[in-house]
């Protein structure tokens, strides 16, 4: 994720981030976190990328034709968490390298029933 998007999902999901323990979120981590900037995250996370290779980011087939015809949220309110709403996510197990045997695996995930 970029650090725009992220820097995004934080502010508006900061206080059910806190309602949690194990993020261990106090006040004064609230408030780096809320002034924190995207570029700032972009460098911080860039190490972390550094580490990926485009093959273990994107695998298959890259498709323009679907690109654009399916819609993308990048968030949305907690009043929208109702039952039936899904986020699916497809995952390429495969150590960094297409060859050889892997699994691939689709995720579906109710929003509001977890």
């Amino acid at each position: 994720m970029c650090g725009k998007r992220l820097a995004y999902i934080i502010r508006r999901n900061i206080d059910e981030l806190m309602r949690y323990d194990s993020f261990g979120i106090d006040e004064s981590i609230k408030a780096r976190l809320l002034s924190v900037s995207s570029a700032t995250i972009d460098r911080k996370m860039a190490f972390e990328r550094a580490k990926l290779t485009n093959a273990a980011r994107y695998s298959g087939k890259k498709s323009g034709f679907l690109k654009y015809r399916i819609p993308v949220r990048l968030s949305f309110s907690f009043e929208e968490r109702q039952p039936g709403f899904f986020e699916f996510d497809t995952v390429f197990h495969d150590g960094g390298t297409v060859h050889g045997e892997f699994c691939r695996t689709l995720t579906m995930t109710d929003v509001c029933l977890g």
